[in-house]
């Protein structure tokens, strides 16, 4: 079995917990959750894996955006999402067949791992483009954010899927304490706070070349990295094929809500900086 790789920057706090084998991973998912750490699991049996595996490789310049698994149960044509990178029929059809059989799969572990937590939906997305380079980003919460977010990413490639970590939304916003417009911002909706630092910080400063100090984690083919993605910069920078199968968690089924939702973790920095 081919493990996934972390490579440490000494100047970032180490959030990441590394589970070499699924099947012997005791520890509980729910506290490494909200104590926000980045989850990295390998040895998680996909049964059908290889056939994910053994799709063409797909690649465009432009950005593409995420295919749902609502709109894998649309009628079969040119206009859907999935020709783009896969125009054949069969082949369409065979993906939304196996894409059913892995979601189960993914859903199942996500309710062992977090069996304490009453979901208020998951949904699936899939990102099939192969990109080389993306954008350190903060995800950014809807805007009738109610939930905390989990996401588990499962890389789906024969390949390994290369991703870059920054700082945590504590270290970023420590960096920009001095910014004069922070204190503003953090009195906004959890959605607009994070559209002002993606548009107004992140984007126009250029951190993708910057020295802005990374992890980098390489993921093995199967393995999956788990975190609430509002909280640490991240990004692509080599990937061909992944899933991500997004639960959104009740806040009061929380272990500790007053601790480690994400509304408590605004309210401190609001403390903190506004």
């Amino acid at each position: 079995m081919i493990e996934s790789q972390i490579a440490l920057n000494s100047n970032l706090s180490n959030y990441f917990v590394h589970i070499k084998e699924a099947s012997s991973a005791d520890l509980n998912f729910e506290d490494l959750f909200e104590s926000y750490k980045v989850v990295v699991l390998d040895g998680f049996k996909i049964s059908n894996l290889d056939f994910f595996k053994s799709l063409p490789k797909t690649s465009f310049e432009e950005w593409i955006p995420p295919v749902f698994q609502k709109e894998l149960n649309v009628k079969i044509n040119e206009s859907h999402p999935l020709w783009k990178f896969y125009p054949d029929r069969d082949v369409i059809l065979a993906f939304q067949q196996e894409s059913v059989l892995l979601v189960e799969q993914v859903e199942s572990l996500i309710r062992e791992k977090m069996r304490s937590y009453e979901f208020s939906s998951i949904s699936c997305s899939w990102r099939m483009n192969a990109m080389d380079k993306g954008y350190l980003h903060f995800d950014i919460p809807e805007e009738s954010y109610e939930n905390h977010q989990v996401r588990y990413f499962v890389n789906l490639s024969a390949r390994p899927r290369i991703i870059e970590f920054g700082p945590t939304l504590e270290e970023f916003l420590s960096l920009h304490r001095d910014h004069p417009r922070l204190k503003e911002w953090l009195q906004l909706s959890h959605h607009e706070f994070h559209n002002r630092l993606k548009y107004e910080l992140i984007k126009p400063s250029g951190y993708e070349d910057s020295i802005l100090p990374r992890h980098y984690l390489s993921l093995a083919p199967g393995s999956i990295w788990v975190s609430n993605a509002f909280s640490v910069l991240h990004g692509l920078v080599f990937g061909e094929k992944t899933v991500c199968l997004e639960g959104k968690i009740k806040p009061q089924s929380l272990n500790k809500p007053e601790e480690a939702s994400f509304e408590s973790k605004m309210k401190r920095l609001r403390e903190l900086y506004g």
